[in-house]
């Protein structure tokens, strides 16, 4: 037989099929900032007051450690999304890690044989997860004139650094340019360390809880991130958090989504409320928003098979306001071309959900709700996909567009697009003539006949010279105008079957 590999430079002679592989390098496509989720979260461990992106909850545990609390919840719920097969969540999250005066890294310092302070191990981030670190000197078994230092999470070692039994500089170098977990400042260098077991880390500390500063630090650092959705996680008390209530956090976090879509940073803000909450208070919240790019979850709450109470071994239950992330992992993930209407929350359980009055008045008030049906895998779903805008009479915002948190994303996409396009290959580098104006919109229309193949938008589009004022060669712009209809997803089915 013949055949195998073979070379350009040196062809087989013999016929046959021949096959050769080549290794390239795989382009990095960075997720759309439609798919992205922003998460302001505390945490035990992880990069403080930062911005990271994650692309699994995996890789979320790589950096930020496996505890679970509040916050490494939200990161799961919003990759899970739906939940099932096909159904899934975000594409990214772009994590935040709330930074707080009282918070600390757990530290141990360690002894020399004088007895000297030689050496102190300091955990890399501030947190309670460096609290489960401890350390080991002792004697290397192999070499008497080596010692080595174990670093353990728990009974399960981590790290091992043989050293020169007195150098305990070497050491210290060692630590800081290899560990995951801690570094080392020395004091003292010369003399053994005297031999130790087992020996906590100690005063990891969380913080408090993030104050009016805090939120406004983080706003600040996120405000020029690529992202569609911002979902804080678990703001839900009616009594202080912080230095503040949920309200006034909720408050300033609307003036902001605001703020930042009139400037162009286009973005949505997705919210919930506490557990128990009654439809009256989730809709006062809906009604304080009233806007096009704020998506509030209200009432009741919900029991969560995927994650079990240690003190019951029941499902966790969660309110409106823990589940806003996950929600916002749906919107994320149906994107522009589907409703996130009667999506499935696999796992999910009514422990406390809205009657059909409550349904319909969620739906006049601009508030999501979830209710449960007779699905046997997963009954709970989203009832309607709604922004808390709720204003009928405004022609320049029309209540219904601007009450579909689909259509409000497609906007968006198509401003972001058009937006980095523009700033990438236009502003600054071509000029203004009749060519550009035809490369223009000759650029447009393919943009825009992407979406209408994929139904996001409805054939029939136009793209065209804006001539209110009149073109001119003598300007510094170029003026477009678009003429766009959105693709509809179901809602609603009518069957009508006669029988005889």
């Amino acid at each position: 037989m013949s055949g195998g590999t073979f070379s350009k430079s040196a062809r087989p002679v013999r016929p046959g099929v021949y096959t050769d592989f080549e290794s390239v390098a795989t382009a990095t496509v960075p997720p759309a900032a439609g798919s992205t989720v922003c998460i302001p979260l505390t945490h035990t461990w992880g990069p403080y007051k930062e911005l990271v992106t994650v692309e699994s909850f995996a890789e979320f545990q790589s950096i930020f450690g496996p505890d679970d609390t509040m916050g490494s919840r939200a990161v799961r719920m919003a990759f899970t999304g739906e939940g099932l097969a096909g159904r899934g969540g975000a594409g990214a999250v772009i994590v935040y890690r709330f930074g707080q005066a009282a918070a600390a890294k757990a530290s141990k310092t360690l002894q020399n044989t004088a007895p000297e302070n030689a050496i102190t191990l300091e955990a890399r981030y501030n947190g309670a997860f460096g609290n489960n670190f401890s350390v080991t000197t002792r004697d290397h078994a192999a070499d008497a004139t080596k010692n080595e230092l174990l670093l353990y999470k728990g009974s399960v070692l981590l790290e091992t650094y043989v050293y020169p039994d007195t150098d305990i500089a070497n050491l210290g170098e060692q630590i800081n340019a290899n560990s995951k977990w801690v570094t080392a400042t020395v004091a003292k260098t010369g003399t053994a360390l005297a031999a130790v077991t087992t020996q906590a880390l100690t005063g990891g500390n969380n913080g408090d809880a993030p104050k009016k500063a805090d939120w406004a630090a983080m706003l600040g650092k996120v405000s020029t991130a690529r992202f569609g959705y911002l979902a804080p996680y678990a703001v839900m008390s009616t009594t202080t958090i912080g230095d503040g209530t949920a309200s006034e956090i909720n408050t300033s976090l609307g003036t902001w989504i605001t703020e930042m879509n009139t400037t162009g940073h286009r973005m949505m803000l997705v919210v919930g409320g506490e557990l128990n909450e009654e439809m009256i208070v989730a809709d006062e919240r809906s009604k304080a928003f009233n806007n096009p790019n704020v998506v509030n979850l209200g009432y009741g709450s919900y029991a969560d098979s995927n994650y079990t109470n240690s003190a019951t071994g029941q499902p966790r239950v969660f309110a409106t306001a823990e589940l806003a992330p996950r929600l916002a992992g749906i919107l994320a993930s149906k994107g522009e071309a589907m409703s996130a209407t009667f999506a499935r929350l696999q796992g999910l359980s009514l422990t406390n959900g809205p009657v059909e009055s409550d349904i319909l008045l969620a739906f006049t008030s601009g508030t999501t709700v979830l209710s449960a049906d007779s699905n046997i895998d997963s009954p709970v779903r989203v009832e309607k996909s709604l922004t808390t805008y709720t204003t009928e009479n405004n022609t320049a915002v029309p209540y219904i567009i601007y009450r579909n948190p689909k259509f409000v994303l497609t906007m968006q996409g198509i401003e972001r697009e058009l937006q980095e396009y523009g700033e990438s290959n236009v502003i600054g580098q071509l000029p203004v003539n009749d060519k550009t104006r035809q490369l223009l919109v000759g650029e447009m229309k393919a943009r825009l006949q992407a979406r209408a193949d994929r139904s996001i938008i409805q054939n029939g589009f136009t793209v065209e010279i804006d001539t209110n004022p009149p073109p001119s060669d003598d300007d510094e712009f170029i003026g477009l105008l678009y003429g766009i209809k959105f693709g509809r997803s179901i809602e609603q089915v009518y069957n009508t079957i006669r029988v005889g």
